[in-house]
């Protein structure tokens, strides 16, 4: 286990990529995809996109552009910024 604030652990052990894409799809997708009280995707959120197209997606923007997608590794999400 990985200690990181108080009270906080994450586990490193890795999920495959079809568990956490079902994952995704089954529990999260309404939770996190919809802007609240609109029926559109956030403009920062990517979904399901791997590291590299995030990158390539935040060449063209400026510093401190960001996205939010699913991570690869986990059950859970990514923040990827430009600095």
């Amino acid at each position: 286990m990985i200690n990181r604030k108080p009270g906080m652990r994450r586990s490193l052990s890795t999920s495959s990529r079809d568990e956490i894409i079902r994952w995704f799809k089954e529990k999260q997708t309404l939770r996190v995809c919809l802007q609240q009280g609109e029926s559109r995707v956030a403009p920062w959120f990517h979904g399901i996109i791997t590291r590299e197209e995030a990158e390539d997606l935040l060449k063209s923007g400026s510093a401190g552009s960001f996205l939010v997608r699913v991570s690869e590794r986990i059950f859970g999400y990514v923040l990827s910024y430009r600095t």
